[in-house]
């Protein structure tokens, strides 16, 4: 059973994958859309903030499905919203159809986030956690890699709309796999209904609540970049859309690598907390840069940040694992801390977009730093190892 637990990890990854594309394949596209459906630079961050709110209004009660329904069934169904939310969105006539479509991919993310490292937590035991944790925190950059290579290329030959409808199969095909290679193992921790919905006490744990605070201040860095990187490169320094989404993904491709080896040192040195902390300090300093930086560049800067951000966001997963000493309230604490990163990632496009129209890029990059210090901060202030 030890072997199949990274079978389960392969599958739930990407289970978790089909909402990470969904995601992302809106960033590289955003001229298009604006040009599209007539959207402003503030507005068409309302793309990535709804799906992001659609996941903040759906992480608790995703809890509550996961332990009245199971995993499995809670899984499936959040991958068919995913592609549900695709095809409507494919077909959309209007900004607003295309609004109600990443609302309803958003849900199936919101569920994905919350029960993906919970089904993982059943399956690996404490001092493997970290690094399979650290690998399905791939699931993002991987996600959006995947969109910034084929959306525009896609975009180029057969219309914006390909994208989304390239996500359906995708979905429908992971729905298959995962209905068929996914079960929960024999001694997974089961909770009683008189255990089950502990909201007071999660809500109490005073380092679960830092942590889910430290994720929302780098989720809204960690999206605000990713979101309008490609539109900044592609307006202002005059980049195509295929060269801004390559630029753009840098990024990621570092932060596939670096993700799993974050969670893998957070477990070899004992701490979640100093490979946050320091992440976050430099990633700070790389916020001030980015929109300075010469053409040349910004790839340096964007790898060095993918090189930072793989292990804060495997080192806030871990944490909430530690943040409770019942296995039974793992699952709740991970809805909290998706309520936190969501959150961050429907604040973190939409302010910045403002940020950026009413001032300008450089004087808007100033709220990405004042975000990095604050998660540091209460990362600091937690008790987790």
């Amino acid at each position: 059973m030890k072997s199949y637990a990274w079978i389960i990890l392969i599958v739930v990854y990407l289970a978790s994958l089909t909402a990470a594309i969904s995601l992302y394949k809106a960033p590289p596209l955003m001229p298009v859309l604006m040009q599209e459906f007539n959207l402003t630079l503030s507005s068409v961050g309302a793309l990535m903030s709804l799906f992001s709110l659609a996941g903040v209004l759906l992480a608790l009660p995703a809890a509550v499905m996961f332990q009245r329904w199971g995993a499995k069934t809670t899984m499936l169904i959040a991958i068919g919203a995913v592609g549900l939310g695709s095809t409507l969105g494919a077909l959309s006539p209007s900004a607003s159809t295309l609004m109600l479509s990443r609302a309803i991919e958003g849900l199936g993310m919101g569920v994905l986030a919350v029960a993906s490292p919970t089904a993982l937590a059943s399956w690996f035991p404490p001092d493997k956690r970290g690094a399979a944790l650290g690998i399905w925190s791939t699931w993002m950059p991987m996600g959006s890699i995947l969109m910034s290579l084929l959306a525009p290329r896609l975009e180029a030959m057969l219309g914006w709309a390909s994208v989304w409808w390239a996500g359906a199969p995708f979905a429908a095909g992971v729905f298959v796999s995962f209905s068929v290679l996914f079960f929960m193992p024999e001694n997974a921790n089961e909770a009683s209904d008189s255990e089950t919905f502990h909201f007071g006490e999660a809500l109490r744990n005073r380092d679960l609540m830092l942590v889910s605070l430290a994720m929302c201040c780098f989720t809204s860095v960690f999206l605000a970049y990713n979101t309008y990187l490609p539109t900044f490169l592609n307006l202002e320094r005059g980049f195509t859309l295929t060269q801004a989404s390559m630029i753009a993904s840098l990024a990621m491709m570092t932060n596939i690598f670096s993700g799993p080896l974050g969670g893998e040192l957070s477990d070899r040195i004992g701490t979640r907390k100093w490979v946050a902390v320091i992440g976050l300090l430099v990633l700070a300093g790389l916020t001030q840069l980015i929109f300075r930086a010469s053409n040349g560049a910004i790839p340096v800067l964007g790898l060095l940040m993918g090189v930072c951000t793989g292990p804060i966001g495997a080192a806030y997963i871990a944490a909430v694992s530690e943040a409770t000493a019942r296995p039974q309230m793992i699952g709740l604490n991970m809805a909290v801390l998706t309520v936190g990163g969501n959150l961050g990632t429907f604040i973190g496009p939409l302010v910045f977009g403002v940020a950026v129209q009413a001032t300008s890029w450089v004087a808007a990059a100033f709220l990405l730093l004042l975000a990095c210090l604050f998660s540091a901060l209460a990362g600091w202030a937690t008790r987790v190892r």
